[in-house]
């Protein structure tokens, strides 16, 4: 396999993971889930007082992991879409 063939391999996979990443935040399900678990965060850190700092912390340490989740996807995007444009060239050049 050629280093060219092995490039494709790889753009054509990246592209795909990017095409699943936007399925799954398109997914109205997926969607709803976000919303409402960083919404019933937010609550939770609302209703505690300020001596509850583990359940806070806790909370806040959730919310950071929802938020790495998003980042992940977005990043997964970018770079199924940077591996289409990079597709795209690679077409024209043959």
């Amino acid at each position: 396999m050629s280093d060219q063939d092995r490039l494709k391999e790889h753009l054509t996979e990246e592209s795909k993971l990017g095409q699943m990443g936007l399925q799954v935040l398109n997914n109205h399900v997926f969607k709803q889930a976000m919303i409402a678990r960083e919404a019933q965060l937010f609550e939770f850190f609302c209703n505690t007082s300020k001596d509850q700092g583990d359940e806070r912390e806790e909370a806040w340490r959730t919310m950071q992991n929802l938020k790495c989740l998003q980042q992940y996807f977005d990043e997964v995007l970018t770079t199924g879409k940077l591996a289409d444009n990079q597709l795209e060239e690679l077409a024209k050049l043959n």
